[in-house]
């Protein structure tokens, strides 16, 4: 069923994603004259303060917080008038992992509505981080070693390279989104099926576990993934599940020990073993019910 091979990426998930990719540089092609022009500085920042705040504000603390919110940003999207108001939050996912769901089922039920978002989505996310796609990006020819690890998903700040623990950790929240989305409903008054659903997790993870670790990344995001998924997954595709995770502990860890053995892989070690002890999958902190709102 699962086989291991040296690649930088499934054919379908790299078409997908330069899909994806192609509609984000169009789109941002459109944009450049606006950027470009001063004199629309104002206007831009207005903007972006506009959108910031109601995303910076989403928590499942109600299902009215979360209709409020998805209301300002789907007018915002579609050019209705918009308040800017002096709202105070944020959403720390890589840090406070239930906040993760919140957010997850707003983009699903904005998703829903305007398929055009979830694509743009998903590009920015797969910008953030290819490991997503899954897609191990290689070094092309003249490429700068900086202009490299940000295709990686390195930030860069006053032109210091961030170091592994602040890039982990950002990893781990694109990780946490990426997989909460995919078991998160919107909407209830939304009939639309799952934009990126349950379907497209297991599609992924076999990809993911079929090609050779990435150093450090790999058992990270694989880690956050099954936290969030393994409940869902179960219970919707029962041993097959329980034969994926057997795989990925007999012969998906031994291979990441041969590049790299460390405290993330013993937390994915230890996850992975507990399942297979007790055969039981609990639901990740924060979860949302499919009649939240």
């Amino acid at each position: 069923m699962f086989y291991t091979q040296l690649q930088t990426a499934y054919p379908d998930r790299f078409e997908l994603y330069k899909k994806f990719n192609e509609l984000y540089e169009s789109k941002l092609e459109k944009v450049k004259p606006l950027v470009n022009d001063e004199s629309s500085k104002k206007f831009l920042l207005a903007c972006q303060k506009a959108i910031k705040e109601p995303v910076n504000a989403i928590s499942a603390a109600s299902s009215q917080h979360l209709n409020n919110k998805f209301d300002k940003i789907y007018d915002f999207i579609n050019g209705h008038p918009f308040k800017v108001a002096e709202e105070q939050g944020d959403v720390l996912i890589g840090s406070v992992s239930q906040a993760a769901f919140g957010v997850a089922s707003i983009i699903v039920s904005l998703w829903k509505v305007l398929p055009e978002f979830g694509a743009l989505f998903l590009a920015t996310l797969y910008k953030e981080s290819p490991y997503l796609v899954p897609y191990y990006v290689t070094k092309q020819q003249q490429q700068s070693t900086d202009d490299y690890l940000k295709t990686l998903g390195y930030k860069f700040k006053k032109g210091m390279l961030e170091n592994q623990e602040q890039f982990l950790k950002r990893q781990t929240g694109y990780a946490r989104l990426f997989s909460a989305i995919m078991i998160t409903s919107g909407r209830k008054i939304d009939e639309q099926p799952h934009p990126f659903g349950k379907e497209h997790c297991w599609s992924w993870l076999t990809n993911f576990i079929n090609m050779e670790p990435y150093p450090n990344v790999s058992t990270t995001i694989l880690y956050e993934v099954l936290k969030t998924v393994s409940a869902n997954l179960y219970e919707t595709y029962g041993k097959q599940f329980l034969k994926l995770i057997i795989f990925i502990r007999h012969t998906y860890i031994p291979k990441v020990k041969e590049i790299n053995s460390d405290g993330l892989t013993v937390r994915l070690e230890v996850l992975l073993d507990e399942y297979l002890k007790t055969k039981s999958f609990k639901m990740p902190l924060g979860f949302l019910s499919k009649d939240f709102w």
